[in-house]
């Protein structure tokens, strides 16, 4: 399986909610997932990105999330890609692949929570 990034904000994509690494753990994770091999990068933008974007937001209320969120589903969405997320939020968004995961999180003697 490839994981396929769009480049957001590296904490926003690496960690689950309540994992929480600080900004230069963070970086160290995406560093890491960059140089991944199965990681690939989108270079253009899907077309209907925008249209399914601007979909995504007209029903909803603001919220701190709504526009990253909004985006990243719109991206699975016009990709035809699967979205893989810690976050149960993104059922809202009715994607046909979605794949919600659970955290497993380390014991406290483990030394970094995403690694």
């Amino acid at each position: 399986m490839r994981r396929v990034c769009t480049k957001p904000i590296p904490v926003a994509i690496v960690s689950p909610a309540r994992c929480c690494l600080r900004p230069a753990a963070a970086w160290l994770v995406w560093e890491k997932l960059v140089l991944d091999e199965r990681s690939a990068f989108l270079p253009i933008e899907p077309i209907g990105l925008a249209a399914a974007w601007r979909e995504n937001i007209a029903t909803r209320s603001a919220t701190p999330k709504l526009w990253m969120d909004s985006f990243l589903a719109a991206w699975a969405h016009s990709s035809n890609l699967a979205l893989v997320t810690f976050d149960a939020g993104f059922k809202s968004y009715q994607l046909d692949n979605l794949q919600l995961l659970s955290p497993q999180f380390p014991s406290p003697h483990s030394v970094s929570p995403c690694g």
